[in-house]
């Protein structure tokens, strides 16, 4: 009738029950740290929604091999669970499985930091390493992170300040 193949553009409520979900993911994880702040051990377990029938696993077992992220960890245990529920499907969606386990990770280290009085910064950045390799099995070449680390600290604070100025009310 117009020359060109019809479109389907779904109203947001069909949207909801079709499409893909991007992440479903539940985490339970302990760090172990000794007396200085050196990281011993992580411990996690992890269960990801699948939806109403499996797509990919891949979110579930990227994810669980990253657990420990670019921190020198050296022992980890990681027990993986997939789950059936009656929501949409959920599949490999921009990175799959890592932004939520470096979240993850990232917030066991703020929690451990607060709890025993260590410095978040100090904490982070003396367990990391310059080659990635998790004892949970994925190897990663990570280049030289922590070559210049009070200039990381300094663009964090210049961006969050920027960033706290352009949300403060202007005059009109």
């Amino acid at each position: 009738m117009w020359g060109q193949p019809p479109r389907l553009s779904p109203e947001r409520s069909e949207a909801f029950l079709t499409d893909y979900h991007g992440r479903d993911l539940a985490v339970t994880a302990e760090l172990a740290l000794d007396r200085v702040g050196n990281f011993l051990a992580l411990r996690s377990s992890n269960l990801s929604n699948l939806g109403a029938y499996s797509l990919s696993f891949v979110p579930l077992t990227k994810g669980t091999e990253l657990m420990s992220s670019l921190y020198r960890i050296p022992t980890a245990h990681a027990r993986a669970r997939a789950v059936f529920s009656n929501t949409s499907p959920t599949t490999a969606y921009r990175s799959a499985g890592r932004p939520e386990v470096m979240f993850v990770m990232e917030r066991l280290i703020d929690l451990a930091a607060r709890a025993h009085g260590f410095d978040r910064l100090g904490l982070a950045h003396r367990d990391q390493r310059h080659v990635l390799r998790p004892p949970l099995r994925l190897d990663r070449c990570g280049g030289d992170l922590l070559a210049h680390p009070a200039q990381i600290v300094r663009d964090r604070r210049d961006v969050t300040q920027r960033l706290g100025n352009r949300h403060t009310a202007s005059p009109r």
